[in-house]
């Protein structure tokens, strides 16, 4: 797992690994953070999940890419929504994770507090749950 971080000095992408949530993650206003999932097998349908308080009124835009430019293939906004399915073309996929504060809130958040997940799917249901 240190091999992806250290190959982009620390500053790069996260490793993300299959079915192994990632907690505690934080964004500011604006700010992207950058995932990597690696191992991924061409052509089956995965999910990723950003599970975040309602209590912080955030939108999130997650936008996958093969590499880790910031050319960008299809993306959904995620509203109250905290998932998006993903069919990769190869073994690893660049996930970029934007966090914009909706300002609904009678006191705007300073940041937001999300986990982040990715696991199979199988005939549309996601593999923990089939």
């Amino acid at each position: 797992s240190s091999g992806i971080n250290a190959e982009y000095g620390g500053l790069g992408p996260v490793l993300l690994k299959e079915n192994e949530a990632l907690f505690h993650e934080r964004l500011s206003n604006g700010e992207m953070k950058q995932y990597v999932l690696s191992d991924l097998i061409a052509g089956q349908v995965y999910e990723l999940k950003v599970s975040y308080p309602a209590s912080q009124p955030f939108d999130f835009t997650i936008s996958f890419s093969s590499s880790s430019h910031t050319e960008e293939l299809p993306q959904r906004k995620l509203l109250d929504i905290e998932k998006e399915e993903f069919t990769p073309t190869s073994d690893t996929v660049f996930v970029n994770v934007i966090a914009r504060d909706t300002q609904r809130s009678l006191r705007p958040s300073p940041h937001v507090t999300y986990s982040v997940l990715y696991e199979k799917v199988h005939h549309g249901i996601p593999a923990q749950a089939y």
